[in-house]
C-alpha cells in the first residue's frame, strides 16, 4: 500500500451540518485547491486524504479548526489501525499564562504549566506580558480562567489564562461542542 498524508477528522458539535459545506469551508481555510474527502465514517468522523505533504502539514500544525464556531479535530493516521481505533479526545489549542513575576518568563515554566492543562505541544516562550504553551486540551474537561502554582518563597499563585482562537464553548459548563443554551448541566 503507498503511503499516503491521511488523517481522521472529528466534527465536534451537535448541531445540524452538511458535510460538502463543512469540507468546502475546511478547503479555504486551509488553501487547498484539491481536498479530497476519502470516507464518511459516520458519528461526525471523517477519513482526508491530502495530495500534498505540505498541505498535510500545514492543516496538522495549524488551528484550532473551526465549522460555523465548533471545532474540527484533525489527527494524522498511518492507514493500518482500524479507524475506529483512533482516539480523538483532545484539541490543540494555544493559551496565554498572565501576570507571572519575570524571573518566571521563561519556557520551561510555561512548559510546568502547560502540563496542568493536557499534553504540552509547543511552548512559544514570553511575548509582551505573558507566556504562550500550545496544549493538548481534553474535550471532556472545562476550560480553565486560571492556573495555580507555587513559587519559591512565594506560597500559592494565581495566574489568568486566555485562550487564542477557541471553537465555541459553554459558559455554564466550560466544555466544548455546545453552547449554553444546549448544556445539560442546568
Amino acid at each position: 500500500m503507498k503511503c499516503k498524508f491521511l488523517a481522521l477528522a472529528r466534527f465536534y458539535s451537535a448541531q445540524r451540518y452538511n458535510v460538502k459545506g463543512l469540507f468546502d469551508e475546511m478547503s479555504t481555510a486551509w488553501g487547498l485547491q484539491n481536498l479530497r474527502t476519502e470516507r464518511d465514517l459516520g458519528e461526525n468522523r471523517f477519513l482526508i486524504d491530502f495530495d500534498h505533504e505540505v498541505d498535510f502539514y500545514r492543516v496538522m500544525n495549524g488551528g484550532p479548526w473551526k465549522h460555523k464556531g465548533d471545532a474540527l479535530i484533525i489527527v494524522s493516521y498511518d492507514g493500518l489501525c482500524r479507524p475506529s481505533e483512533v482516539v480523538i479526545e483532545s484539541l490543540a489549542i494555544w493559551v496565554r499564562i498572565y501576570d507571572l513575576p519575570e524571573a518566571m518568563m521563561i519556557t520551561g515554566f510555561a512548559h510546568h504549566l502547560g502540563e496542568k492543562l493536557g499534553k504540552v505541544l509547543e511552548v512559544g516562550g514570553a511575548v509582551r506580558d505573558y507566556l504562550w504553551v500550545r496544549v493538548d486540551y481534553p474535550l471532556a474537561e472545562a476550560l480553565k480562567v486560571q492556573l495555580k502554582a507555587r513559587g519559591k518563597g512565594r506560597g500559592l499563585m494565581i495566574f489568568p489564562l486566555k485562550y487564542q482562537n477557541v471553537p465555541f464553548f459553554c459558559f455554564s459548563c466550560g466544555r466544548f461542542g455546545h453552547v449554553e443554551r444546549e448544556c445539560l448541566e442546568d
